[in-house]
């Protein structure tokens, strides 16, 4: 009667451990991949024209010139 009941608190205990190192391992691959995701973050560029027109964002400035020349 012992053992059985020994068994079951062991069993209990190492089921509770189990669980808690499993939240450990998604905590830490969870802050692991945080740090490459918020360096992928894309921020603005502005840049500066030399004519004297408003600053714009490089996005702006690229989707603004055109592909091919007029002829």
């Amino acid at each position: 009667m012992t053992t059985a009941v020994l068994r079951q608190m062991l069993r209990e205990e190492a089921a509770l451990a189990g669980y808690q190192d499993l939240f450990f391992m998604f905590a830490a691959l969870t802050l692991f991949s945080l740090v490459p995701v918020l360096l992928m973050r894309g921020g603005k560029i502005i840049v500066a024209s030399e004519d004297g027109e408003e600053p714009m964002t490089d996005k702006q400035r690229r989707a603004k010139t055109p592909v091919r020349s007029p002829r």
